[in-house]
């Protein structure tokens, strides 16, 4: 068959995970044979059988076989006793043959101040750490894909924590092609005729492929690769609307599309390509709208991801056209086999087709036949990984999205062919889970399209007059409720409504009061420290307000207490990107101190030996910094971490 194109691989449920070589952190890394895993062995799946009979002769490229697991931290792993009172829970899993594994849970949970690493065979892959802020929201969760055919978990629990982890392992995939070329070095899997899109031809670009996100999808026994975009809609008010095609995942569940994975800024820093893989940013999980299959349909899939996306990722919310029917050129942004953001470019007007793509024959007249050009740099094309890619006409509005066709590297001129916009609009038919139009012009005022949408400035009011009590270790807050009256709205768009409140300590979510009526809350035992505290509103159907005034309640004076052992300070917390690190211990000898955001990215990092029991340690960040981060002070086998909020 020619492609359908699909190929491969955070705080709040929105997370910033990616591979990386840090391994200082990794206790049973750094002290390799000292600990004891608990060693389970999974039987490989039959490949040929999987490819030969199993293996749906029409979809999504797939890359990975989904295999059935009970393994849970309830009935597996080796429990290690650490010399300061801590424990570390170690497991090892083996699938024998494996280019890679992915993990999908059927429940994910961490306790507060413990912790979770997984890291394959060669430490080429280490993600995490995961805490309490990587909870996912629903149940189902997922991580990315291990090369290799052994995987490690550490779970580090401090000794003052009772609670038990709750990681129930549903399904692992076991990857049975496309990364053959990985297992020692990154290598870009895309065909070599393709394009960066951060090369010439993508000068124009720049803001549009910003919306881009590659995709690994589960359905059923198999994972796969898509592309897909962002959407822009009538009330612009940033809803994570997603576009992508429905054979990218035409029968998954509810459950799957929750453990579906999105990579943003997956791209590399400009036209030649490095040879480390870049970092991204990841979303785990998305709630279907509507959807419209490939046989008989314009083959397309609205998704809604689970959170909102976080500004500092600076996403872009690609604009649409439903009507547009001539046009002088354009390009598409995808991720051919999984690959970092390429860009291929048409030329001239299209013509509308109606495609038989290995058997399924389209809705007569529901795509664009697109024929690839050669430009400056190389000759783009599409490949497996690319489906669901939106297509651009010259006013930089979405006009398609991928559905298959026939051109790659090895036969350029042949045609592709995308899902018009305008039938994915209306045209499928009036239901609202089988066209688009109810979802982007929800307040039907009749548009037929939108130019792109940068989200910057929150778009409604928000909680004022913050302030703050101290009662031994619990803070109190109160706050004024926002001001909704017309003079006050701004952007506040009809039918919104105040739906509740959203309480964060040093930048980080801890509460969320769904109730527009509550204007306050206690945060109770908490450490003696220095803390910082905002508000924001939550609106309905969808966004959250400009932040209230922040305070900063201190439990103990801003110095260290003599009598308490590794003891972290951050000062000031939040800051401008300049601040102060304290801490205490007994220990004498080499320290490694890290600052790294929350992709997993070091961005400062000392070591030196500790002769006194005092570090007082001063930080000045780059000034592209921003958002949360996390210090660590690093001795022997004890790590201790806290986390600062960059303005």
């Amino acid at each position: 068959m020619k492609k359908l194109y699909l190929v491969w691989i955070l705080l709040f449920s929105v997370f910033n995970i990616n591979a990386q070589h840090d391994v200082q952190n990794v206790l049973s890394i750094k002290n390799k044979g000292l600990y004891q895993f608990d060693k389970i062995f999974i039987e490989a799946p039959q490949i040929g059988f999987i490819k030969s009979d199993i293996e749906p002769k029409t979809g999504p490229y797939r890359f990975a076989y989904n295999q059935k697991s009970d393994i849970s931290f309830s009935n597996s792993g080796e429990w290690n006793d650490l010399k300061d009172g801590n424990r570390i829970c170690l497991l090892e899993i083996e699938n024998p043959g494996a280019l890679g594994l992915i993990i999908y849970y059927d429940a994910f949970e961490i306790p507060e101040s413990a912790h979770l690493y997984i890291y394959n065979a060669d430490h080429s892959v280490v993600l995490g750490p995961f805490t309490a802020s990587s909870n996912p929201k629903c149940e189902e969760f997922a991580t990315g894909i291990l090369t290799g055919d052994k995987i490690y978990f550490e779970y580090y629990q401090p000794e003052y924590t009772t609670e038990k982890p709750v990681v129930e392992m549903g399904e692992i995939a076991y990857v049975y092609r496309g990364l053959e070329d990985n297992r020692f070095a990154w290598n870009d899997p895309a065909g070599s005729c393709e394009v960066n899109v951060n090369c010439p031809e993508g000068n124009d670009w720049q803001m549009e492929k910003r919306g881009i996100a590659r995709i690994i999808s589960k359905e059923g026994a198999y994972s796969a690769w898509c592309s897909g975009s962002l959407l822009n809609n009538e009330r612009q008010d940033g809803t994570p609307f997603f576009l992508t095609a429905c054979h990218c995942g035409e029968t998954s569940t509810e459950s799957e599309f929750n453990q579906w994975l999105f990579h943003f800024n997956y791209e590399t820093e400009n036209c030649e390509t490095s040879e480390t893989e870049p970092v991204y940013n990841l979303v785990t999980g998305a709630q279907l709208k509507a959807r419209r299959s490939l046989d008989g349909g314009s083959d397309f899939m609205l998704l809604e991801l689970n959170e909102l996306i976080p500004m500092e990722w600076n996403l872009y919310y690609n604009g649409w056209d439903a009507v547009a029917d001539n046009f002088t050129g354009g390009v598409s942004i995808h991720h051919p086999s999984g690959s970092v953001k390429k860009i291929s470019t048409f030329s001239g007007n299209l013509s509308s087709a109606t495609p038989n793509i290995d058997g399924s024959v389209m809705a007569t007249n529901s795509t664009w036949k697109v024929s690839w050009v050669e430009t400056v740099t190389n000759h783009g094309v599409t490949e497996g990984g690319s489906s669901g890619s939106p297509l651009f006409n010259e006013q930089h509005r979405v006009i398609g999205t991928l559905s298959g066709g026939g051109a790659s590297c090895s036969n350029l001129t042949s045609a592709d062919y995308y899902g018009k916009f305008s039938y994915h609009w209306l045209e499928n038919g009036v239901q609202s889970d089988i066209r688009i139009q109810n979802w982007l012009d929800p307040d039907s005022k009749g548009i037929t399209g939108v130019d792109g949408f940068e989200l910057q400035v929150p778009l409604f009011p928000g909680p004022t007059n913050l302030n703050f009590t101290i009662s031994d270790n619990d803070v109190s807050l109160t706050w004024s409720n926002p001001s909704i009256g017309n003079s006050a709205l701004g952007n506040f768009k009809e039918g919104e409504s105040l739906y509740g409140y959203l309480v964060y300590r040093n930048g980080m979510e801890v509460s969320d009061t769904l109730n527009p009526n509550i204007s306050n809350f206690s945060d109770e035992n908490l450490e003696l420290a220095r803390y910082s505290y905002y508000v924001k509103a939550v609106y309905k159907p969808t966004g959250t307000s400009k932040a209230s005034n922040t305070v900063y309640p201190n439990l103990n004076t801003g110095v260290l207490n003599n009598k308490k052992e590794n003891q972290l300070l951050i000062l000031p917390n939040p800051n401008m990107g300049e601040f102060k690190v304290l801490y205490q211990s007994d220990y004498r000898g080499d320290v490694l101190l890290k600052v790294y955001n929350l992709s997993g990215q070091i961005i400062h990092i000392k070591e030196f030996k500790k002769l006194n029991k005092i570090i007082d340690e001063q930080i000045i960040l780059p000034e592209r910094i921003h958002g949360t981060c996390v210090i660590q002070i690093i001795e022997k086998e004890k790590v201790s971490s806290e986390k600062v909020f960059i303005n």
